[in-house]
């Protein structure tokens, strides 16, 4: 999630994740705030918002390896932000997980046919990314590089 400017800070939720880094519980630890479109909770602090499981992989686990990794979830929630279930791993490592959290393991984009793109981008607001996903069976990412033109600029 890119980091976008807040109106007024919020602590609560910086609080809630400074007074979680010791959690020692196996069960999820569910983030009780906001949370974006894609299900992960989000935070705010620093005049920027920042994705809380992230955010409580830093403190816990310390600053990731490189930009490019995750913060992964072992148990596949992604509104969890547990830190025994949060570690940094690269792309290619977090896709392998899918699998075990019953989310499909793409690999590759899916191919769209144009009407399946110009469905997906009617739908966008009504559905989900999540379950437009599911429908098209590709991953939310793809929905939402559809949506936002990124990618198939040439379907009208």
């Amino acid at each position: 999630m890119s980091e976008r400017k807040t109106r007024a800070p919020n602590r609560a939720g910086i609080e809630f994740i400074e007074a979680n880094v010791a959690y020692t519980g196996d069960d999820c630890l569910l983030w009780p705030y906001t949370c974006c479109t894609a299900g992960y909770g989000s935070v705010g602090f620093d005049g920027t918002v920042h994705l809380a499981h992230r955010t409580m992989c830093r403190l816990a686990h310390g600053e990731p390896p490189t930009t490019k990794h995750h913060a992964a979830h072992e148990c596949g929630n992604r509104a969890c932000v547990n830190p025994n279930h949060l570690s940094w791993k690269t792309p290619r490592e977090n896709q392998f997980d899918r699998p075990g959290h019953g989310r499909p393991f793409t690999g590759r984009r899916k191919t769209m046919t144009a009407e399946q793109v110009r469905e997906i981008r009617r739908l966008k607001g009504q559905k989900t990314s999540i379950a437009l996903a599911k429908r098209f069976g590709c991953t939310e990412s793809n929905i939402r590089h559809i949506q936002t033109w990124a990618t198939y600029r040439h379907v009208v």
